[in-house]
Parts: C-alpha cells; structure tokens; sequence
C-alpha cells in the first residue's frame, strides 16, 4: 500500500511531535531536592544580607543550575567549622567553597575547580620584615576556625594562632588593633577591609598558596556529583560572566576621562596639521637628520660597548660571589649557570651541575613544596627556609633569595643561597641550653629564686622553681606576685635583712641560716645562699636555700649522743682512754676517764700529755706497744689481757685497742679500753683448783669403782663354774650383763665429765677426722675428703665425735664402698656432710638415732656426739633417704667456721 502525499505528510508531523513530546518527557527533571551547604562569610562569593539570607556569586549560579537542570537546591549558609561538621554527618548531600587536600580526598569525591583563590598575609602597613610564612614565627597570626590556612601556617611551623569563627571577625579584630598579622583568603579579605575603612592600614604579602573552590560530595555519591557537574557545565561563560559582573561591578567612564579623551582628538588634530607644515620642512632637514642618525648610530655603539662591560662586570660579580649562586630557567627549573663558590660549597663541578634540575638539591619531602613555590616567584622574592643536599649527602639549612632575568634568551631567575645551618645549630643549642637551664632549675633538690630588689615591695619575685613553690605551698604564679616579706616571718624579717645586707656589702655574697614560712603559716629552718649583681639595669637577688629540718633534726640527735656519750665516758666502770698517734711513732695519752683514776689510783693530769712510755712500765710496756703497731698494720681491733702493778695492787685487764684514720690512710689515734678482770682471773684460778680436785676424786673413784667391778665380775665367772642349775646360771649371766653394762655407762660418764672442761678453739676439720679414724680398724672403702683449708670452732673432744660418728657408719653401713667428707655453703651457714653408700639405717629407727640408751642400752655415742657438738652451736642430723647410705648433716652457724691456706 502506498501512501499519498498529504498523507504522508501528517504521518511525518505525527512522528515530529511524539518525537517533541518524547524529549521534553525524557529532558524533564524528578521531583528531587538537592542540599547544599557553604560558608556563610565569604563575600563577594557568598554572604547574609541584612535580614540573614545568603547572597553572592555562588546563589545566583545555583539558582541558574536550578533552571539549567529543574533540580532544586536547598542553600543552607552557616560558620564554617559548623558546615563542615553537618556535611560529614549527613545532613547535606553538597558542600561548596571547599579547598580540596589530601585528608579531605578520603571523604568528599571533588568536581572540578571553578575558582582560584590567592591566600597572602595581612599585616600593619607600619611592620616591616614581613614576607612569607616564617618571618610570622613569633607573631600570633589570625586565622578562620576549619580553615585550610591553619594547616599550612602549622606545617610551616607557624604555631602562634589564634582561630576565630569568621573572616568578618578577624577583620573587625584587625581594626581594634587586637591583632597585626591575620591569613584569610584574598577577596573576602579587600572585601572587609574596604567595610571597616581600614584598607589604607593593611598591607598583603606574595600569596604564601593558592586554593580552588570545589563543590563535593561525600565519598561515592557520583550519581550526585554528575548532576551537579553536568548542571554547571551548561551554564554558558557569558552567563557566568553576567553574574561575577553583577557582584564585582562594571568600570565607570567618568567626566574627566571624557575631557581627556576629547582634548587629545584635538591634540591629534592639531597633530595633523604639524605634520603636514613639518613634511613640508622634511626635505630641508633630512640632511640634517642624517648627521644626526650617524651620530646615534656612534652613541648606540658605545651604549652596546657599556653593556658589554656592564655584563662583564654583572658575570665577575656572579663568578665571584663568595656566596653560592645558581640561575635556573622557570618552566624546566634546569640549571642553566652556577658559580665557583656554589661548586665549591656543593661539591658538584660545573658539569655536574648543569646536568642537575633545580629540585635535585632538595631532600624528597620539600621535592613538591619547592616546584609550587617556584612557580609562583615573580620578581625579588624570599623562597624562605629549606634545606639543601651536598653532593656528599650532608644537609644544611639555607635561605634563598632570587629574582628574574632572562638569561641566553631563557626567562631564568638568578638566587642565592645563604647557609644558616650554624645559625639554626645555635639557635637549637641554645633553646637545649635553656631547655637545660630550666630541667636543673626545676629538678634541683633546693629551693632557687630570683629576687628584684630594686622595686618598692622589696624583693619581688623573678624567678621560682617547682621545689620552691612546693616547699612554701603556693603556686608559681602566686609566688610571681609575691615579695620576700610574703615567706619570711616578720618577726624575723628586720634582722636577718640587716644581717644580710651586711655579709653582701662586706663579702659580695652571704651564707646564713634562718627560718622561712609557708603558706599555711609553718615556719622550717633554712640554708640561705644568696648573691647579689645588677641584672638589666636592675640589682637582683640569686638565691638557693636549702631545707635543713633533717639536718638541724640530725644536729639534735648528735647533740644528745654526744651528751649520752659523754656521761657514759665519765660514769663507765671501764677505764677508757684516747693515744694521740704522733708522726715519730710515739704514743701520747690525749684523754682517760674518771675510771682510769679509780682503778689505777693515778691522777689523770699525771697521764694527760705524757707519751706512753712515761707511764706504762716493763715488762707491759713492750706488750703494749707491740699490740699497738698490731692494731695499726692490721688495721682492726686487737684485745689481749694484761697484768700490771699498781698502787691500788696487781691488776689484771682485758685491753682492747682501734686504731682511727684520717681521709688519706694515715693513723692518728688511738682509742683504748680496759676491762678490770682481775677478780674474775681469781675466781676462775679457784675454781680451776676445785675442777682439778673433783677431777682427781673422780679418776680415784672411777679407778676405785672399776676394780670393784672387775673383782665383782671375776668372782661371778668362779660362780659360774660352780653352779648347774640352769636357772641360777641365767641370774649370773644377767648379773654379769649388768655389770658390763654398767662399766660402759662409767666410761660415757667419764668422757662426759671431760666435756667442756677445756674451752673450744679452732681446729682443722680434716686433720681431725684423719686422726679419729686411725683409732679405728683400716677402712676398705673408698675415701674422700674434700674440706682443704676449713676450720671449726669447737670443743675438743670434736675428734671423739667423729670418731663415733664413723663407728655408727661401719655398724649400719653393710655394703658400703665409699666415706666422703664434704662441705656446702648455701647461705651464710655452713653444712659439714659426713656420708656412705651402705644399707643405711631403716626409717623407723631415724627419730631415735641420736637419743640416749639407742642400741639397746648402748648407744651413748651419738649422744654425745651430738652434745659435743652443740657447745658451740652446731647441728647435728641423718637425712639420707631409707636404704641409701647414711649422711650425718652438721650446720655450722656463721662466725663457727672460716677458711685458711694450707701451710
């Protein structure tokens, strides 16, 4: 079927319009809402009216992105801190005017940049000094809470700022003289100025960086941020162009510009007219003129002769610069030229560094930083602080300053670098210093102050440390305002100033004591050191004082041992006496007590300064000085007794003598004491006599009693011959077990009788058990002794105890191979171990192994062993496990036992 023309032609407008009806259905926007949120103090791109609506660039371009694309946009403008803080809660689905940094890329996806913003320094026009970021360190510089600005002043290590919520606010700040230095963002900046009539105070430095406004989204809205891009993008430049018009304004043509205008067409026409009169007079003076260009063209030719020697003179000056010097071209930062002092200071030769890019001399954290910095310096320009790498590896520190030039055709800037590493090494050793200064101030143990005396308080306080605020239990800023009079008594205060003032006059410095008062009123005894100088045109007081309650405390307590000492010197039964050691070897009484006169009978004032000699006669005067040259050498104690004759009689003395040294080694005295034993010496004579007599009665009784037993038992044996009833026979047998009995008990009775008649002493323990166990039958067991060098302080009778101690061990040690005599230390004890392999004693028997009547009646051995032992405090017990062996533990206490060499 075919249609006809105006059929086809209604199909054709049919098509059209569903087509027309299909875009406009397909261009038509949802039903959504979009929320965006900015900064509210950001003319003249976004601020509040009057009545507290947003206005500015920024509005009137939404609202153009709601026309472009039918979406409509919420705008909500508030403080910055504020919008920030909402965005990333969710509240908004578009945050504008946002710089973009790396720590925000983790949150917000960015739209491209639509506007470039310069940030520069604000300062009074009347400073002077001020040119980048480091020149404010010291300053306390302005900044906007949340701003980018503190991010970068605090990674320049600009660390005195103080935020504020707005831009407004810091200009307004800026106007009462509240601050002098403040870092906002350039138009918002003018924009504040121009409103307080203050534009003609403030000067701006180069701009320290520059930013660009981003609009954003949170991190993954891209479907968002697409719209909103898209919505922008079709904005037209013109469009864009009208509204920045609207807010930044047209330029006037003002009256007077029009009068210029129209007196220079009438300049221009007259103009016209001279110059036909002057073609007219051309020809005429061409001649002329022609002299006249011969003569430029010979000055053109001295001028380029003076440039010559001006770029002479500019590359002997470059050359020769005793200070490093380098031209750089701008795009590339390639060096195009150094000079000697630069690769003589560098490292580098002239080669090597043409082959170098201006970044190659800085370490990789400042590599980025300097390339920005590089292409914003225009003209004479500071670079600031940064650090510089040798060819060798060394860093310094330098500073560098540059400007333009355009060298071999290249534009270039020529800089030069100054070396402030020993600058910033001082200045670091000096803040360690200080640093220093303060930690021994503050950790010193005594108090230290810094007092002005020059002022009408008298005395006010300069400087404190902790120890002192401790001590007077003020703060430090309390004790800052403060005076001298505030912490010494007042009662106190009036003479001990006088006193002061007078030590200072007459020796520059005083050193007394006194009393300080703290806060609650306590008063505590002090050291008081102080010196007195002029200190910036001003006299002041150093003063360390010392806390001496513990000292005074001591001082007190010295006082009454000195006291106690003294009255036991006078009242001491003991006769005590103090020899000064002279330089000839000579021994002079210095002082004796009031004993010495009542045991001697001889006045002190007949002792007192006469030498040794003079009062002691021979035979003791040799002992005597003997044991003193003892004492000295040995450098101990020496105690020895003593019989001399007096008037009082024969007295008899335990003496005992310590030497005392100086700090260099030398003995100077001599301090002595004697203890009057003489009754004792008779008393033990008496009863020494008494011993000797019960022991005589003894052996003749003993002797006596054992003839009666052996008589006694030799008549039993002539019975037993001449008895056969068996029963009387086993009478007789039991009488004669009686008696053997009883002759063994006379025996332990003898050797315990002779127990502790003789005192203990010191004996070799290995020679004393090699001399017990020869009474015994050869041993054919293997035998060990290792106790070389060690003594016991025992009884005498320690051989018999070993003796019996080895006696037990043949009895119960079947089986044995080997008897070992050892020692261990385990502590500050000793442990002798007496031990063999053999059967052993079973265990049941253990707990009665060194009772009295063990063995069947016969076990007296052990027992006194054990009591042998035991005069001297020694321990005696069997711990060798049931059936291995046998091992006697004897614990020697700490003083019972030493070490010698073998001679």
């Amino acid at each position: 079927m075919f249609f006809t023309g105006r059929k086809l032609l209604c199909i054709v407008l049919v098509l059209f319009t569903l087509t027309l009806l299909c875009q406009q259905v397909t261009a038509a926007p949802a039903n959504k809402t979009i929320t965006v949120v900015m900064d509210n103090d950001y003319p003249p791109y976004i601020f509040l009216d009057s009545s507290g609506n947003p206005q500015g660039i920024l509005v009137d371009q939404w609202h153009l992105w709601e026309q472009k694309t039918g979406y409509t946009a919420n705008i909500s403008a508030m403080d910055w801190n504020e919008a920030q803080r909402r965005m990333d809660a969710g509240e908004y689905d578009v945050i504008d005017t946002l710089f973009y940094s790396d720590a925000r890329a983790l949150k917000y996806d960015f739209g491209k940049p639509y506007a470039t913003i310069d940030v520069p320094l604000f300062f009074k026009k009347d400073l002077s000094g001020i040119s980048d970021a480091d020149s404010v360190k010291g300053f306390v510089v302005a900044v906007k809470s949340g701003d980018y600005a503190i991010d970068y002043l605090q990674s320049r290590g600009v660390t005195g700022l103080r935020e504020y919520p707005s831009y407004e606010a810091i200009v307004a700040a800026a106007k009462t003289g509240e601050v002098v230095v403040f870092c906002i963002d350039k138009p918002p900046a003018l924009y504040f100025l121009y409103k307080n009539g203050i534009q003609d105070q403030f000067r701006q430095t180069a701009p320290l960086y520059s930013g660009q406004f981003h609009r954003a989204v949170k991190k993954g809205d891209s479907q968002t941020l697409e719209i909103v891009e898209e919505g922008f993008n079709r904005i037209t430049p013109a469009e864009y162009s009208a509204i920045e018009q609207k807010w930044y304004g047209t330029p006037i043509i003002s009256n007077e510009y029009l009068q210029y205008v129209l007196a220079a067409s009438i300049v221009i026409i007259v103009v016209l007219l001279l110059m036909v009169l002057w073609n007219h007079t051309l020809t005429k003076k061409i001649n002329q003129k022609t002299a006249d260009l011969r003569q430029e063209v010979m000055i053109s030719t001295l001028r380029a002769e003076a440039l010559k020697e001006s770029e002479e003179r500019y590359r002997l000056l470059f050359e020769n610069n005793p200070a490093p010097m380098l031209i750089y071209e701008r795009g590339t930062l390639r060096l195009l030229a150094t000079n000697d002092a630069f690769q003589r200071f560098y490292g580098y030769s002239s080669d090597e560094a043409l082959a170098m890019r201006l970044t190659d001399l800085y370490p990789d954290e400042e590599k980025g930083p300097i390339t920005e910095l590089a292409a914003r310096l225009y003209g004479y320009a500071s670079a600031g602080e940064w650090h510089h790498r040798r060819k060798d590896g060394s860093l310094m520190t330098i500073v560098a300053y540059s400007h333009d030039l355009v060298f071999k055709g290249s534009s270039a800037r020529v800089a030069v670098m100054i070396d402030i590493s020993d600058i910033r090494r001082a200045e670091e050793a000096l803040r360690d210093s200080e640093a220093l200064f303060r930690a021994v101030i503050n950790n010193a143990n005594d108090a230290i102050f810094l007092n002005d005396l020059s002022d009408h308080k008298l005395g006010t306080f300069i400087i404190v440390n902790d120890i002192a605020a401790r001590w007077f239990g003020y703060t430090r800023e309390e004790l800052l305002h403060m005076s001298l009079p505030g912490v010494i008594p007042e009662h106190r205060f009036e003479k001990l100033f006088a006193y002061a003032s007078q030590k200072i006059r007459t020796d520059g410095h005083a050193v007394f004591e006194s009393f300080l008062t703290g806060k609650d009123g306590t008063e505590f005894p002090v050291e008081i050191n102080t010196l007195v100088f002029p200190f910036r045109e001003k006299m002041v007081a150093l003063s360390i004082v010392r806390d001496i309650t513990e000292r005074k405390r001591a001082e007190e307590e010295l006082k009454e041992n000195e006291r106690q000492l003294a009255s036991i010197y006078e009242t001491v039964g003991d006769v005590i006496f103090l020899l000064d050691v002279e330089a000839d070897g000579n021994y002079r009484f210095a002082s004796v007590n009031p004993a010495f006169s009542t045991v001697t009978g001889v006045p002190p004032e007949s002792v007192i300064g006469k030498s040794v000699s003079e009062v002691i006669p021979e035979p003791s005067l040799s002992l005597v000085l003997g044991k003193y040259r003892q004492a000295i050498s040995e450098r101990t104690i020496v105690r020895w007794e003593e019989a001399t004759l007096y008037s009082t009689g024969r007295l008899i003395g335990e003496v005992s003598v310590a030497p005392v040294f100086d700090k260099n080694g030398t003995c100077t005295h001599l301090v002595g004491s004697v203890h009057d034993i003489t009754d004792r010496k008779k008393t033990e004579e008496a009863l020494q006599l008494a011993r000797k007599k019960l022991s005589l009665l003894n052996v003749v009784t003993f002797q006596d009693i054992q003839s009666a037993l052996f008589s006694l038992s030799s008549y039993l044996e002539l019975m037993k011959a001449g008895i056969c009833d068996k029963t009387h026979l086993s009478y007789l047998e039991k009488s004669r077990n009686i008696l053997t009995k009883t002759a063994g008990m006379m025996n332990f009775v003898k050797d315990y009788q002779n127990m502790g008649m003789t005192p203990p002493r010191w004996q070799n323990v290995s020679q004393v058990f090699l001399f017990a166990i020869s009474h015994l039958p050869p041993l054919t067991t293997e035998r060990i002794i290792a106790v070389d060098g060690l003594e016991m302080y025992a009884d005498p009778l320690l051989e018999t105890a070993f003796l019996n101690l080895v006696g037990s061990m043949q009895k119960h040690g079947t089986g044995a191979t080997r008897i070992a005599l050892r020692y261990e230390e385990p502590g500050d004890y000793l442990v002798l171990i007496l031990e063999q392999n053999g059967a052993g004693v079973p265990a049941e028997e253990k707990e009665h192994f060194f009772e009295r009547g063990y063995e069947d009646g016969h076990g007296h051995g052990l027992f006194f062993t054990r009591e042998v032992l035991s005069i001297t405090g020694i321990t005696i017990s069997e711990t060798a496990p049931e059936g291995e062996g046998i091992r006697f533990e004897m614990l020697v206490p700490k003083g019972e036992y030493r070490f010698t060499k073998n001679p």
